[in-house]
């Protein structure tokens, strides 16, 4: 049961991240597409890619094998979005 409850909750945030894919992310960025974003890398979901945003993205992409950027470019859009895949 817990199972699927994760994957109900992983449900909007993917579709949210599939929507905006491709788009650069970036300290500055705004919208339901970083909220998105905070929720899968473990922050409060603001909407607003701050500083704890980036930080806390550094920390997932050391986390996937990848390039500590603290941006969310090309091949970490793939990365993040087979990582919320059902």
């Amino acid at each position: 049961a817990s199972r699927e409850g994760k994957v109900r909750e992983r449900g909007p945030t993917l579709r949210t991240l599939t929507t905006y894919s491709g788009r650069v992310l970036q300290e500055g960025t705004t919208g339901a597409v970083v909220r998105s974003l905070q929720k899968v890398v473990g922050v409060t979901a603001t909407g607003t890619f701050g500083p704890a945003t980036k930080r806390a993205l550094q920390r997932w992409q050391g986390d996937h094998g990848l390039t500590r950027t603290g941006i969310v470019g090309r091949v970490t859009w793939r990365v993040l979005l087979s990582s919320q895949a059902p």
